[in-house]
């Protein structure tokens, strides 16, 4: 290649690049960046905030009536399959335990409520200011009861492992159920929530609904 034709080539090929730099460097560019970084840390703020006040809201309520709720409940749930037992404090003092008759103690703590997961849902749905207020209120109302079914499920799970596996087992079960109960109920649900906030459930089956028959036969 002559050495005129090779440099001319270099030129434009460096003027396309300058131009690409330009155009990702561009005002526009700039300003969308700006506007979502500016909407991502609302939002953070937000969702701090919610889920801060939601903590203190929930320690306003004594711990030990939420884990022998849910005590009382798993027992319930264990009693109408045979197995008895009661529901005993620890001596730590920072939970409570299901004695069963003949079988293995079932600490209910903390982390067993469910309180965690919902506190954080709910922190998350009410953060999202682009939606309208009711659909945060059903969102939240939703998230709760599906965290408590998910949590009562993930105990009752536990419990299954503790009669049919060893101890090492159970602990890896348990860890892993508290992962999974954490990752469906905080992200899986917020995720199919906001499809549903923001129209993406059932659009094109409402877009159908809208066009006539007449109009439907002749496309």
């Amino acid at each position: 290649m002559p050495e005129k034709k090779q440099q001319g080539f270099q030129e434009k090929a460096l003027s396309f690049f300058h131009r690409g730099i330009e155009g990702i460097a561009g005002e526009e560019f700039k300003g969308k960046a700006k506007e979502e970084a500016r909407k991502s840390a609302y939002f953070l703020f937000l969702a701090f905030f919610s889920i801060f006040s939601l903590f203190v809201l929930s320690s306003l309520v004594p711990l030990e009536w939420s884990e022998r709720f849910v005590a009382s409940t798993v027992l319930y749930g264990l009693n109408t399959q045979g197995l008895h037992g009661s529901i005993v404090p620890v001596e730590t003092g920072d939970a409570v335990a299901i004695l069963l008759d003949g079988g293995p103690s079932i600490q209910i703590s903390y982390l067993c409520t469910g309180l965690l997961e919902t506190i954080l849902l709910a922190g998350v749905i009410l953060a999202s200011a682009g939606i309208p207020i009711y659909k945060r209120i059903i969102g939240v109302a939703a998230g709760a009861i599906v965290s408590a079914a998910l949590n009562f499920a993930r105990i009752f799970a536990t419990i299954y492992f503790i009669y049919n596996s060893g101890i090492e087992t159970v602990e890896f079960i348990h860890n892993f159920f508290f992962r999974a109960f954490l990752f469906i109920s905080v992200f899986c649900f917020y995720a199919l929530w906001f499809r549903w906030a923001t129209g993406g459930f059932g659009k094109q089956a409402m877009q159908k609904k809208r066009i006539p028959k007449s109009r439907r036969k002749a496309q």
